[in-house]
């Protein structure tokens, strides 16, 4: 079991003030999805444990490439032409359906009153909107910008008033369990000069006599990201999984 992790990528200097969220990825069986959103209403909108549920806020989601401006693209499921196999269409975006929601703190722990909120997300290997990385190409693997638009659905009720009509897109980044609890690297071979990457795992330190696991995959990620690698990357271009 690998520990959690509290690094953030790509974190914009968002001030706590301006209602956000960020991402919690974490690696299942099948893969690495995006399982919860921790919201930030703004420092002025303190909510209490009860107040929330998981039809307050509507979650919805459109997928962009590494680049963070170009949609994911995928094969239309409309093309029957043999002929034009090859023909891509923007993977469209949808819904995320949530199944829990409480008030938290920033690590998503609950608390009795906070401006922090944390959503809870459905997952299942087949859905591309779940998903965290997608194929560029074969074998080509890449971590997705996953864009979000909370739209709160329900009053809040406070002990300062009612809370309502908040929209949230502002991003502050986001934690990937476990993968970012790896270090990775590369050596390149003076002989024929190819460049290998890789990975280490380093457990904490207890006095004892530990084992040195080496695990080699013959059929890696062509993309040379090995943390990509780390959280399972047999999908197709949108995301799902496809074994």
């Amino acid at each position: 079991m690998f520990s959690s992790s509290v690094n953030t990528f790509a974190s914009d200097k968002i001030s706590e003030a301006v209602p956000s969220y960020s991402t919690v990825t974490e690696v299942e069986d099948w893969g690495v999805c995006v399982t919860k959103l921790i919201v930030n209403l703004g420092e002025a909108k303190v909510v209490s444990q009860g107040s929330i549920t998981k039809d307050t806020f509507k979650v919805d989601l459109v997928r962009y490439q590494e680049n963070g401006v170009d949609q994911i693209q995928i094969h239309d499921p409309a093309d029957v032409n043999w002929q034009t196999p090859n023909k891509m269409i923007p993977l469209p975006g949808g819904q995320r359906t949530v199944t829990n929601a409480y008030v938290s703190d920033k690590a998503g722990n609950p608390k009795v009153s906070s401006n922090l909120i944390t959503l809870e997300l459905k997952i299942v290997p087949e859905d591309n909107l779940s998903a965290a990385i997608y194929a560029k190409q074969p074998y080509v693997s890449a971590w997705s910008v996953n864009k979000y638009t909370i739209t709160q659905q329900e009053n809040i009720n406070t002990s300062k008033g009612i809370v309502s009509g908040i929209t949230i897109t502002n991003s502050t980044g986001g934690v990937r369990k476990a993968v970012e609890d790896f270090k990775t690297g590369s050596f390149k071979n003076a002989e024929d000069n190819v460049t290998l990457t890789f990975a280490d795992y380093t457990p904490i330190q207890d006095n004892k006599k530990n084992p040195l696991i080496i695990w080699y995959y013959l059929n890696t990620d062509g993309s040379m990201a090995v943390n990509t690698t780390i959280g399972g990357y047999d999908v197709d271009e949108s995301g799902a999984w496809i074994n």
